[in-house]
């Protein structure tokens, strides 16, 4: 029964994040607290904890998004808007996704021998960077989102299929996360192409 409204609440804040509402927030600081618990049953460590950090992030996200709105309502030009990462910058994100994992691994292995450990770790790492990335506004969050969810489909349906642990609902509400993350990039750059064709008009 958790784990459904867990997804209800998926739902919720991805249609949010999908209209880049600041309310997105205020979900993405509720539903972390529901999942901390389904994925501790599950014995998901590192996707456990790590939704202690997605309440702090959420803090942060909707704190950087009330200022930066507050801004935009004042005429103040330093609002920022949704904007891209070039190639280096996202290889970054990547790299420092990949190494982030290796201490969460460390970390699960010592205290819990589970098979999937580093699985897990990785999950958890590319969605610290992913999130990190939604509070600063830049379209690649949608990939490194698309990367988790199609990561955690895998995982939760290898778990519901062979362990005693049953993750049917989340997979499905991630495995529609990975549609709508498909769909969100394209919107999100739609909107950044504006964003830089609008400031190059007022440049010129």
């Amino acid at each position: 029964m958790l784990e459904i409204f867990g997804a209800i609440l998926g739902l919720i804040y991805i249609y949010l994040e999908f209209r880049a509402s600041i309310h997105l927030w205020i979900v993405g600081a509720i539903m972390p607290v529901v999942y901390a618990i389904v994925y501790f049953q599950a014995e998901l460590y590192a996707q456990g904890g790590i939704q202690l950090y997605y309440v702090a992030a959420a803090l942060y996200g909707w704190g950087k998004w009330r200022k930066w709105k507050q801004r935009k309502q004042e005429g103040d030009p330093d609002e920022i808007p949704i904007s891209r990462l070039n190639q280096i910058g996202f290889q970054r994100c990547l790299y420092l996704a990949a190494f982030l994992s290796l201490p969460i691994f460390g970390v699960l292995k010592y205290f819990n021998e589970s098979n999937v450990a580093y699985f897990d770790a990785l999950i958890a790492s590319f969605s610290i960077v992913a999130m990190l990335m939604l509070a600063m506004k830049v379209v690649e969050q949608w990939i490194m989102w698309f990367i988790v969810d199609v990561a955690c489909v895998i995982l939760y349906l290898y778990l519901s299929l062979n362990t005693d642990t049953q993750l049917f609902a989340t997979a499905a509400l991630y495995a529609l996360y990975s549609i709508l993350a498909i769909v969100g990039y394209f919107k999100w750059k739609r909107i950044a192409d504006e964003n830089e064709a609008k400031e190059k008009n007022e440049t010129a």
